[in-house]
Order: C-alpha cells, then structure tokens, then sequence
C-alpha cells in the first residue's frame, strides 16, 4: 500500500491520532484495519470520506477498532498459600501412592468447602514421588513429593470472586500441612489482585 507524501489528513481528524502513533501502537490502530479504505491514492477513498457517504454501513466500525480501556481496580482478589515442606515424617502412602494423595487431597478440598471440578495425579514409579493437581472452582492445589529427600512442595491458591475463600484456602492448606507432619517448614502466603 502506498501513500501520497502530501495526503490530507483526514483521517487523523477523524480519530484523533497522528501517524507517530498509529506505528507505535496506539490503541486505536487504523493502518491495521483499514489498510483497503485508507489508502489517499487516486483509487480509494479514505476512511472519513467512506464514513460520511455511507454512515449506515460504518456505524459499528467502532465495536472492531480496539480501544484500550481506562485502568480498573480489580475486585477479585486472591490468597496464594505456598509451602516447602522439609523433614516431612508422614504415612508413605502421602508420598509414594498418587491415587492415595489424590483421593485424600480432594477430601481435604471437601472438607474445607471448596469445590473440585478435576483433578490429575501422575506417580514417578517405584519410590519416585507423585505431583498432582486439583482443580477448584475457585482456582487450584497442586502437590509435588520427594520421598527420597521427605521434601513436599504444597500451593493452594483461591479467589474471591463472590466470597471470601481466603479461610477456607487456609485450612485446607494447614490440614495437608499437617498430614506431612514437616519438621521444617517454610510458609509464603501471597496477596493477589
């Protein structure tokens, strides 16, 4: 496509941005979207002129050019709980068997009044660990074991979209905390927005 050097500038007028910021995307990006109307050669007409013509057909040209919206103060906060659990001195099945540490995992999600909607255990075979996943609705758990070092990794993570899950998320992660009964563990908890 090219353009005259000495083209109107119609359509600047029009939107309101300058070529400079059309090329460093600006929110509103017509060289994009209107390379076939815009073009200022003797052929086409430019994009104004098209709107004025035939405003029935340009009326919702706005809904496709992408307007950046003004920034919003999220009202869904959430909790992520993390946990590097040393030392863990725990029933073996916890750490070796993923069908036992899925099963008990979704009963603490229960428990704590969360809701499951799916979950995926993987085990690394004999005296390999497990990692696994539970999906909430509300976000998710996941769990990595290391028998061979007593070493879990824990992290529980909610939202609060329509209510406060942040007490829940707290015991659900000190209830699978305590099932690994950790003699050094090492706690983040994590303000998200």
């Amino acid at each position: 496509m090219t353009r005259s050097a000495g083209r109107a500038d119609c359509c600047q007028r029009y939107f309101g941005v300058t070529d400079a910021q059309r090329n460093e995307g600006a929110a509103i990006r017509p060289a994009t979207l209107l390379s076939s109307l815009c073009r200022h050669a003797s052929s086409a007409l430019c994009f104004a002129t098209l709107a004025k013509r035939n405003p029935l057909k340009m009326k919702n040209f706005q809904q496709v050019v992408p307007i950046q919206a003004a920034a919003i103060a999220r009202q869904a906060t959430g909790l992520h709980l993390i946990g590097d659990l040393y030392g863990c001195l725990c029933d073996s099945r916890l750490m070796l068997d993923a069908s036992y540490l899925e099963a008990f995992c979704k009963a603490r999600v229960a428990a704590a009044g969360l809701t499951s909607v799916g979950s995926l255990f993987h085990s690394f075979g004999e005296g390999g660990g497990v990692t696994g996943v539970v999906v909430l609705a509300e976000s998710h758990l996941s769990i990595h074991t290391w028998p061979e070092s007593g070493y879990v990794t824990l992290d529980v993570y909610v939202c609060n979209y329509s209510t406060n899950n942040r007490p829940k998320a707290q015991q659900l992660f000190q209830d699978i905390q305590a099932a690994f009964s950790p003699s050094d563990p090492h706690l983040h908890s994590v303000e998200r927005a």
